[in-house]
């Protein structure tokens, strides 16, 4: 089962990808709501103008600390930690694998799913701008992948392991809400746990 969500996690983010691939990803252009992508405003870059209304509202990182973190593959979990706080959260080996690798700069034997993503990104353009965890809903983490190419961005709905996988692959920071590291994680310096 888990094989056939990750098939279907990478066919979705290749659809959504594949408008930037192919040209056809213009301002307004309507995507399909079970993609989960948000389109943002182009930069105009050639005028010189700055950030269009809305895109600054977006990338910004009020309330967001940049964390660090690093895999535990035997205790199964991703720790997140910013300053006296500390959060683990579980993953699946794949994942964990994958992010080990890419703190290491290793690909062994065969690609992992971000080092392919990485080499489609690459191939065609696209950047990778911004990597955020955003929220904690009914138990998971969602997170975000800001995404650029020729002026265009795309705010891409992510699993926090995979916003990781991607930006350790491009020593892209991580940044994590403020707030929901301090009330889920574990205060470090003093060694106590912090909320549920």
């Amino acid at each position: 089962m888990e094989n056939g969500l990750e098939l279907l996690m990478v066919a979705g983010t290749m659809f959504v990808l594949g408008f930037f691939i192919t040209g056809t990803f213009i301002q307004g252009f309507a995507i399909p709501a079970q993609t989960q992508a948000k389109p943002l405003a182009a930069k105009p870059a050639a005028q010189g103008l700055g950030q269009p209304q809305g895109l600054a509202e977006e990338l910004s990182l009020d309330g967001y600390v940049q964390i660090k973190f690093e895999a535990d593959q035997e205790a199964g979990v991703i720790v997140m930690s910013s300053g006296c706080y500390s959060l683990a959260a579980e993953t699946t080996d794949a994942q964990l694998y994958s992010i080990s690798e890419g703190l290491r700069n290793e690909t062994h034997y065969r690609p992992t799913t971000h080092d392919v993503m990485k080499d489609m990104m690459d191939m065609y353009g696209i950047r990778p701008v911004q990597g955020r965890i955003d929220k904690f809903e009914k138990g998971l983490y969602y997170g975000t992948l800001v995404v650029e190419r020729g002026g265009f961005f795309i705010a891409l709905d992510s699993r926090p392991t995979d916003v990781m996988g991607i930006a350790v692959r491009y020593g892209l920071p991580v940044y994590m809400n403020e707030s929901m590291l301090r009330e889920n994680g574990a205060n470090t310096c003093t060694n106590k746990a912090i909320g549920g």
